[in-house]
């Protein structure tokens, strides 16, 4: 079965971002995320496993910086890893 691709504001949306927002977020996004682009002609389209995989993590982090957060007491935690 074929790959999904989706367009800047399919993934802006999904993310809950402005479109904007998401044009500066996109080299990192891409370099450091794993969100996965190709370019067809002029047109950039996103992988839609690639942002999936991209939203799932997010929501892993959060979960382990809040858990720290409650260990640490509300205190703000100075350095998180990965995951």
């Amino acid at each position: 079965m074929a790959e999904k691709l989706l367009n800047s504001v399919e993934v802006a949306r999904r993310l809950g971002v402005s479109l904007r927002h998401f044009y500066r977020l996109e080299a990192d996004l891409i370099a450091n995320h794993g969100l996965g682009r190709m370019v067809i002609g002029r047109t950039k389209k996103y992988t839609e496993s690639s942002l999936e995989r991209l939203i799932d993590n997010a929501v892993k982090r959060e979960a382990v910086i809040k858990a720290a957060r409650e260990v640490n007491n509300g205190q703000k935690i100075c350095r998180i890893t990965k995951v």
